[in-house]
């Protein structure tokens, strides 16, 4: 028992140690702006889109979607057939509109004759006929309980705005029809904001009484539906045997087969006139045979004309052939799918991330350029995703994160890059020449890791022999100017080759070559460096002898070989220098010139660097302070 509760209680504090180790990983502190960036970026646009932000920019790309896939073309095996009300219908029966209903009689006498299973009329009869023409509704009662088809009819809600809001009003169908024969349903068609309609809604509830689309209504004829059970959520609808995906407010999104024309279609005409009747059945016997068959205007001025997602290329739909998309959404089950909500989001989050990470570091065209390349792929894969799944990926959200996280990467590289700019330049301005300063700006990983790192260097030591006793006698001024003197001709000189003054201690030199800018010649800057500095040292030696002051003599050491190069220091002080074995040998070289009584000696390790540009003289069997074994150095007589 206590060694279960031991193992538990050892979980937590295993996955709390691993969590502070990814923390203090190179990578992860490394990455952390650009994490930082990609997830601020995904939050921001994500609560934007929560926010219905994008809805209908989201809409359009929808549009293009179904116009990149194109229209579908119809199929035999299609259940649904369009008989329409049409211009030609008028030219050829020459009959005024509203038309008389005995004339909807006559048409589901012939429909059901030829073997219809619903017919669905998507016209309003919200009043009887006047007195007159009484016997026109008798005819299509009459046909309604003669049909062997079933008989769908349509109501429909108004709106109306009032002073004090929308006022909606629900018209049915001739009272006293059949209800064992006829089903009703509202055929309301609700664009979105921007008029294009998309969604159809499939219940609706108008004074806490639910009322079901002419769509469901045909169904439940068509699929023998009994008495169906209906549950409605925020993502499905039951209605009997059927599950439909819709979105909140039972709204379906249709699955456009294309624009006008895209069901058979058939005039009502060719079906009204008998000859006409007969062609048609010749030629085709099944054309209506357990078909629903949808009636209803296409009429030009029938203001039943409504854009859809092929308005750009197609031009308005009909009201009935839109019910006709709706129909065949649900029976071929041709449902699409918007990706749910938290996996958009952190698909989001996730393009975000790895953007931010890729281009954080790199330069601005090459991060623009891989910028583009997301957007194109993503682009890309949502069309896909659509024409080969119907799977609708969220498109202008991710879109305008990861141009969000690209701008704010972009702002976050200038305000680094200008601190770090002025960081290398307070931290270089006094130690080495403009043109390096420059070059570290222009181009800061030259520098390597300001924090520390271990590299190779050339390492230069000089002192002035003797200046301790002759300083004692010259006043503090005279010492000063001296030294000032001699101290900027050192520095003109390292500068030339673009080496760094480290320090000045007291009246010795310390100089660097190959850092912070490492050049492939480094060990032959520093030679020639001392070199200069004799020559120097010779012209500064006649112009003090011409004012009566004294000369100066020096020693100069080399060293080559690897060293911890970093800021050092405390928070109060700090400052770019090197450490380390590389920098002793250095100093001690430069106290045998005493020794030796040469001017510059160079180690061996410098040596095999230059021994090509330089005349030299080799000692052997040297006794350096510090060092067990002997060593061999080199004093440098000319260059080459």
């Amino acid at each position: 028992m206590g060694e279960d509760y031991l193992a538990a209680d050892e979980k937590p504090n295993r996955l709390k140690n691993l969590l502070q180790r990814l923390g203090k990983s190179p990578v992860v502190r490394k990455s952390k702006p650009a994490l930082i960036i990609g997830f601020s970026v995904a939050v921001l646009f994500n609560l934007v889109a929560f926010f219905g932000g994008f809805g209908l920019w989201e809409n359009s790309t929808l549009d293009w979607r179904f116009l990149f896939r194109g229209p579908q073309e119809m199929s035999p095996s299609d259940q649904v057939v369009i008989l329409a009300i049409d211009d030609s219908s008028f030219e050829q029966l020459q009959v005024r509109w509203p038309w008389p209903r005995d004339m909807y009689g006559t048409l589901i006498d012939r429909l059901s004759g030829a073997g219809a299973k619903v017919i669905a009329f998507d016209l309003i009869f919200s009043e009887p006929s006047s007195d007159a023409k009484q016997k026109q509704d008798q005819s299509l009662q009459a046909a309604i309980e003669r049909s062997r088809a079933w008989i769908v009819l349509a109501s429909k809600f108004y709106m109306k705005k009032t002073p004090v809001g929308v006022q909606t009003s629900y018209v049915e169908a001739i009272p006293g029809i059949d209800p064992g024969k006829t089903h009703v349903g509202f055929v309301n068609i609700w664009a979105d904001k921007d008029g294009i309609t998309r969604h159809t809604k499939l219940m609706a509830v108008h004074l806490n009484q639910p009322y079901y689309s002419f769509n469901l209504k045909i169904l439940t004829r068509y699929l023998k539906l009994q008495a169906p059970k209906i549950t409605v959520g925020p993502h499905w609808l039951n209605y009997g045997r059927l599950h439909i995906p819709v979105e909140p407010g039972a709204n379906l999104l249709i699955n456009f087969r294309g624009g006008p024309g895209s069901f058979k279609t058939i005039s009502v005409v060719n079906v009204y006139h008998e000859a006409n009747f007969q062609y048609l059945l010749s030629r085709d016997p099944d054309v209506f045979r357990d078909k629903i068959v949808l009636v209803g205007p296409t009429f030009t001025e029938s203001q039943d004309l409504h854009p859809t997602p092929f308005f750009a290329d197609f031009g308005p739909t009909p009201g009935v052939e839109i019910h006709a998309n709706i129909l065949q959404t649900i029976l071929g089950r041709a449902y699409l799918w918007p990706l749910p909500a938290q996996t958009s989001t952190l698909l989001i989050l996730l393009l975000s991330l790895l953007l931010a990470v890729i281009i954080v570091h790199l330069r601005p065209l090459v991060s623009l350029l891989i910028l583009l390349a997301f957007e194109i792929a993503y682009w890309m894969l949502a069309f896909w995703a659509f024409d080969a799944h119907d799977l609708i990926l969220p498109i202008i959200n991710p879109s305008l994160s990861l141009a969000g996280v690209y701008f704010v990467t972009m702002a976050y590289r200038v305000l680094t890059e200008e601190r770090r700019s002025s960081q290398i330049k307070t931290m270089f301005s006094r130690y080495v020449s403009p043109k390096v300063v420059e070059e570290l700006v222009r181009n800061p990983g030259a520098a390597g890791k300001l924090g520390g790192n271990k590299q190779v260097v050339t390492v230069l030591f000089s002192d002035i022999r003797g200046f301790t006793s002759m300083s004692e006698d010259m006043p503090p001024e005279a010492v000063v100017e001296l030294l000032n003197e001699y101290f900027q001709a050192w520095t003109d000189n390292i500068f030339a080759q673009e080496g760094m003054v480290d320090k000045f201690i007291g009246d010795a030199v310390m100089a660097v070559f190959g850092a912070p800018v490492i050049h492939p010649d480094d060990a032959i800057r520093a030679v020639r460096t001392a070199v200069a500095m004799l020559a120097s040292l010779q012209k500064l030696n006649a112009q003090w002898t011409a004012r009566g002051q004294r000369t100066l003599k020096i020693g100069v050491g080399l060293n080559t070989g690897e060293a911890i190069v970093g800021n050092m220091g405390s928070t109060q002080a700090m400052g770019y220098t090197v450490i380390g074995d590389t920098v002793n040998v250095a100093s001690r070289l430069e106290g045998l010139n005493k020794e030796l009584g040469t001017s510059i000696l160079i180690s061996e390790s410098t040596y095999a660097r230059v021994r090509d540009f330089i005349e030299a003289r080799e000692f052997t069997g040297v006794k350096v302070k510090g060092k067990a074994k002997e060593m061999k150095v080199y004093e440098v007589l000319a260059l080459k």
